[in-house]
Parts: C-alpha cells; sequence; structure tokens
C-alpha cells in the first residue's frame, strides 16, 4: 500500500485512483513534494531532512504548533 493507495488493481476501482495514475517523466512537482512531517512523534521510519518535524500538526491544521527536537544522525 503506497499513501492509502492499494497496489492491488482489484482493490483500486472504487475510489478511482490507483498508483499508475501518477506518471512524472521530468521529476515530481512541487505541489506533490512533502512541505512538513505531521505527527513525527508516532514516526516508524527517521527522516534526515530540513522540514519541519511536528508533534502533531500545525496549529492551522488543528495541532500544538510543538515541533519535535531531532539530533542529527
Amino acid at each position: 500500500m503506497i499513501y492509502g493507495i492499494s497496489l492491488d488493481k482489484d482493490k483500486q476501482a472504487g475510489i478511482g485512483i490507483s498508483i499508475y495514475n501518477f506518471d512524472f517523466p521530468n521529476g515530481i512537482p512541487d505541489t506533490f513534494k512533502s512541505a512538513r512531517h505531521l505527527w513525527y512523534v508516532n514516526r516508524v521510519v527517521d527522516f534526515n531532512d530540513d522540514l519541519p518535524k511536528f508533534k502533531d500538526a500545525p496549529k492551522g491544521q488543528g495541532g500544538t504548533g510543538e515541533l519535535v527536537s531531532v539530533s542529527p544522525s
């Protein structure tokens, strides 16, 4: 499963979205690139990038807006 989209073609028809609808031959557009990490305290994988990592979500999205302090690895 990728972003909640089943890799099984038989399970994709109901939502009208499949992984095969996305083809970016010139690279991923900025509108699809990550801008922040939400609920980072519940992560399964660490991300070593410069994006803000929120404890829950930004205040404008119903969270505390609190950022998680991450030590460089």
